[in-house]
């Protein structure tokens, strides 16, 4: 059983993994109503205010999104809300009140639903299970920032206005980014060892070209301070640099590989001049490398006088 209500007369209903729902007379078994819904029902709630019992959960029918129903305290009719949306949602939690209903969904949004019309608003939503694999900032426009997760899911959200402005569902995690110079685009990283470049310039989230040279995850990803190159780093290990088109609307191809890296890196940085970066390594190793050849600088001297566009 996944969850449970209570109606009148001493009443207990349960919702299964089935989507039946079961009736309960104290320990007794008094009633099944099938197929309440297509999928498990992992949420029910009873109102005060008339009785009345909503239930929701994951729908199993193809094509379908979520579904909330609201029934009498007999369980014997019900009135269906169907949640559309770019993504099938899954409930969690329920509650309602005076005519609205507030769901909390499996990928961490909570949307209220208004039974009179069945218009859904979404109050607040966040990345779904798993961790926050990646953040990114926009250099022109503080207030936007793009974050990537487990839930293979790619979002820009704006500050300013307390919003989600835009998500990019991905076939695979989303493990590194970064945004260019010019805030137009992204760099997104995957944990297949592909990257893909993203066009943020109308407010949303385009994909415009993608590349895979690698098999394993991709640790890091760095725009040079011109926006014309393009540092990438997997746990192969590798790192790899890339030449951007003109317009940095595409990636043109891979101009060479550092050579020497000792193990998976954590973070890129850059020389203001683009010439050089420098890598944290998951063996808590700085190694600082010639973009133009590849080489490893071992010599301390040599590097004590370059400018790093930032510090990590």
């Amino acid at each position: 059983m996944m969850s449970l209500a209570f109606g009148s007369n001493g009443i207990t209903f349960t919702g299964s993994v089935s989507g039946d729902v079961y009736e309960w007379k104290g320990f007794t078994l008094s009633r099944v109503i099938s197929r309440a819904h297509s999928g498990p029902v992992f949420a029910m709630y009873t109102c005060p205010e008339d009785g009345a019992i909503v239930t929701g959960g994951k729908e199993k029918i193809c094509g379908e999104g979520g579904m909330v129903k609201v029934w009498d305290n007999s369980m014997s009719r019900s009135r269906e809300f169907p949640l559309a949306g770019p993504q099938r949602i899954v409930v969690r939690s329920l509650f309602r009140s005076k005519g609205r209903i507030l769901i909390g969904s499996q990928d961490n949004a909570v949307l209220e639903l208004l039974e009179n019309g069945g218009r859904i608003h979404c109050v607040i939503q966040g990345h779904g299970e798993g961790e926050l694999c990646c953040l990114a900032t926009n250099p022109l426009h503080p207030s936007l920032f793009l974050t990537g997760s487990q839930d293979k899911t790619i979002r820009l959200w704006d500050l300013e206005n307390k919003m989600l402005s835009s998500q990019l569902l991905l076939n695979h995690i989303a493990t590194a980014a970064d945004v260019s110079p010019d805030g137009r685009f992204a760099i997104v990283g995957l944990a297949c060892g592909e990257f893909i470049l993203l066009n943020l310039s109308n407010g949303k989230i385009e994909v415009v070209d993608k590349k895979r040279d690698r098999r394993k995850w991709i640790r890091s990803v760095r725009f040079s301070p011109k926006g014309d190159l393009l540092a990438v780093g997997s746990d192969e290990p590798s790192l790899d640099f890339y030449l951007m088109s003109p317009s940095a609307s595409k990636i043109d191809r891979r101009l060479g590989s550092a050579r020497g890296i000792s193990s998976g890196m954590t973070a890129i940085d850059w020389s203001t001049d683009g010439q050089f970066v420098q890598v944290d390594t998951k063996e808590h190793m700085k190694e600082v490398f010639h973009v133009s050849s590849g080489g490893l600088i071992e010599d301390p001297t040599s590097t004590s006088s370059i400018t790093w566009t930032s510090w990590t």
